[in-house]
């Protein structure tokens, strides 16, 4: 990612800009082209993270850490994944 996620905001990856502007009348803030996370097959972990000098961390996460989606409440397909608005980060970064 390399962009800010605004406070309620959205940080919209696609796998191509064009297609998804065409397809949703909307332009997403980053273009990561195919093979990727953004062109996921609807069964896979999503993670945001948080990687500064030494310390890294898992911020958020879509899906169960070691688990397929396959058939489960987190499986996709040719959707997307969205964040709960109960879910928040307490901490600040400086």
């Amino acid at each position: 990612m390399t962009g800010t996620i605004s406070a309620g905001g959205f940080y919209i990856i696609c796998n191509d800009a064009a297609k998804y502007a065409n397809t949703y009348g909307l332009t997403c803030d980053q273009d990561i082209g195919t093979g990727g996370f953004a062109d996921s097959n609807g069964d896979d972990n999503i993670a945001l993270l948080y990687d500064h000098n030494d310390w890294n961390s898992i911020i958020d996460m879509f899906g169960v850490a070691g688990e397929d989606g396959t058939g489960t409440e987190h499986e996709f397909e040719d959707g997307r994944a969205e964040r709960a608005e109960s879910n928040t980060f307490p901490w600040a970064f400086g």
